[in-house]
């Protein structure tokens, strides 16, 4: 009776969790949608005085009529320009506060008979479903009840465009905290392998975070921010991935032949673009999983780029006894090294 009262309990509480997720997110998109309408507002003043000054500049005779025209426009634009300082100044503070009260609100749900342990794997959680109600959110802000392929395309891309950095600070904000919460856990059970496992897949969330949307989504993107190619998210991205990899590297020391570490490091090795690496794990995951074909197929493919024929058809070999179509998809890759 005990666990099923457990087991109500908990399915409320992420009820819940999942009801105030959804509220803050409708939060946060009124509130980017705010600015994005004040951008807006201003770019369409500005645009119809400079129509009136160039449609009517004949009319406009009189040096006190252009004199005001002008005015006008500098009053405009030295607004905006005041007015964005402020907003940019202001928007951080904004995120930032509801993220702090999204945590309170969750602290307020957790049983004073949980225990720390308890507390810092609820929070962790509760970030994380935070986190996925803002999956894909970039270029769904925006809807027209026609339909029109040209105009849903503009405002994907609008959309994308306009609200990426809110986004991406949010989405940083909720994974740091998320990292932090598992830090605190592994600091009371140190040796507890889950604890290590949940704080590496976090690590590399952050880095995909950081990644260029192109390697993580399967749907292109209608616009990516040139920032992506920065030198400074290039930095976080590799400094996210080699703490997942510290993170998986002592799972790997307590567990050696758990080949879902090796896939994990495999995963993150190839999105740092590091073939040869990638390749000494995926072996590692098929020598304990030997008949697996998407591991048989995937390691096959990196010899071949990588300049390891023979190797590659050895695999080649073995896979077309699970799948002649995956042996085929295999063979097109020989001769794919590049000098």
């Amino acid at each position: 009776m005990t666990t099923t009262q457990n087991i109500h309990s908990d399915y409320e509480l992420h009820t819940e969790i999942a009801k105030l997720c959804s509220e803050y997110q409708e939060s946060f998109k009124t509130i980017t949608c705010q600015y994005a309408f004040f951008h807006i507002i201003f770019f369409l003043i500005a645009l119809i005085e400079l129509s009136i000054l160039v449609l009517f500049f004949t009319f406009l005779t009189k040096p006190a009529v252009i004199a005001f025209t002008l005015a006008g426009i500098f009053l405009t634009t030295f607004s905006y320009f005041m007015l964005h300082f402020y907003f940019q100044a202001k928007k951080p503070q904004q995120m930032q506060d509801m993220h702090n009260q999204f945590i309170q609100d969750c602290i307020h749900h957790i049983s004073s008979s949980h225990g720390l342990a308890e507390y810092h794997l609820f929070l962790s959680q509760a970030l994380h479903i935070f986190l996925n109600t803002f999956s894909y959110q970039e270029s769904q802000y925006y809807s027209l009840p026609l339909q029109s392929k040209a105009i849903t395309s503009l405002l994907e891309k609008f959309s994308v465009w306009m609200h990426w950095k809110d986004l991406y600070l949010m989405k940083e904000k909720i994974l740091l905290s998320i990292i932090q919460q598992h830090i605190e856990y592994v600091k009371l059970y140190p040796t507890d392998l889950q604890a290590h496992a949940g704080l590496g897949k976090a690590y590399f969330e952050l880095a995909n975070l950081y990644c260029h949307p192109d390697k993580i989504y399967e749907k292109k993107l209608p616009w990516i921010s040139p920032e992506y190619d920065s030198e400074e998210l290039q930095t976080k991205f590799i400094k996210s991935c080699y703490c997942a990899i510290e993170e998986f590297h002592i799972l790997d020391a307590y567990s050696p032949k758990d080949p879902w570490v090796h896939m994990q490091l495999a995963g993150i090795y190839h999105s740092l673009d590091e073939p040869l690496k990638e390749i000494e794990h995926y072996e590692k995951v098929l020598a304990v999983v030997e008949k697996e074909e998407q591991i048989l197929l995937r390691l096959g493919t990196l010899y071949f780029q990588n300049g390891a024929s023979a190797k590659g058809l050895q695999l080649y070999e073995n896979l077309k006894e699970i799948s002649e179509q995956a042996a085929a998809e295999l063979l097109s890759q020989y001769g794919s090294f590049s000098l």
